[in-house]
């Protein structure tokens, strides 16, 4: 669904799909908030099989407003909590602004976070993506306006 002018916001209906292994919607006109769950968290989460989705690529949209904590996966409870396998989420070149959900050091399978060109602020501190980034390929979270960004995470992500 990449380059073709859709407009509008990313329905809600669309965390309906269970079956869902990519998103792509990048360069088109897309605007306002992303909505609460972007995949179906209800169906296939149990141990081993977890979510199916893999990769979202939202880049060079207009959506705006902060990333909400329920992407990176369904609660973590019991002996064995079901896994999460999205492994790339690029929504560079938007207007999201705010934090980096703290949730994002529960998805372990993640290997690719490109956040770069947006509007998003904040301190990235010990804590918040050191455990996520442990084995990570790549991480680009420039053009954002960061306030503090420990020197971990300034090393291991592009932050020019």
């Amino acid at each position: 669904m990449s380059g073709n002018a859709i407009s509008g916001t990313i329905p809600e209906s669309l965390s309906t799909i269970s079956t869902m292994v990519d998103i792509n919607f990048s360069g088109n006109k897309i605007t306002g908030p992303l909505p609460e769950y972007i995949y179906n968290q209800k169906v296939n989460v149990t141990y081993p099989i977890g979510t199916t989705l893999r990769s979202i690529n939202l880049e060079y949209n207009s959506i705006t407003g902060d990333i909400p904590e329920t992407w990176f996966g369904p609660a973590k409870v019991g002996p064995f909590p079901p896994p999460n396998n999205l492994q790339v989420v690029n929504m560079r070149y938007n207007q999201i602004t705010g934090d980096i959900p703290l949730s994002i050091s529960t998805a372990f399978k993640l290997d690719t976070l490109l956040l770069s060109y947006n509007k998003m602020s904040g301190n990235i501190t010990d804590g918040l993506l050191d455990s996520w980034l442990g084995t990570r390929k790549y991480c680009d979270l420039s053009g954002n306006k960061w306030g503090t960004v420990s020197p971990a995470i300034a090393k291991t992500c592009n932050m020019d």
